[in-house]
């Protein structure tokens, strides 16, 4: 609370914003993190199941049953937006992974290439 109270007297010097404001931002930011439950991934096959994270009964359950935890969380406002969110972290996922590959492959060719090149160049 003490830096949004420094935050809000330099916004109000810098911009004379009025407190109100303020106040309304700050309040709807304590909000938006109160109402955004916090979501958990159980996956067995290709069958996906959201939890809360709160619901430790559920996915002691789930475990149970031969599910397995995943390793991605989200928070969100209801199950299916936490879904979309964990398809987009395992999308985003792969996308990274494939990258890395198709940079890491040609990079021992473009090092032997320079070496040969070096050589021949250091030769002459």
């Amino acid at each position: 609370m003490e830096v949004l109270t420094g935050l809000k007297d330099k916004l109000k010097n810098i911009f004379r914003i009025p407190s109100d404001w303020i106040y309304s931002l700050k309040h709807h930011f304590s909000y938006a993190e109160r109402e955004m439950p916090n979501y958990c991934f159980f996956q067995k096959g290709k069958q996906i199941v959201v939890l809360e994270s709160s619901d430790v009964s559920k996915a002691s359950q789930l475990m149970e049953h031969g599910y397995e935890k995943q390793f991605e969380e989200a928070s969100a406002t209801n199950e299916k937006n936490a879904l979309a969110r964990f398809a987009d972290i395992r999308r985003d996922n792969q996308i990274d992974r494939d990258n890395f590959l198709a940079g890491a492959g040609p990079m021992p060719l473009i090092g032997g290439l320079t070496a040969i090149a070096a050589y021949l160049v250091s030769k002459k």
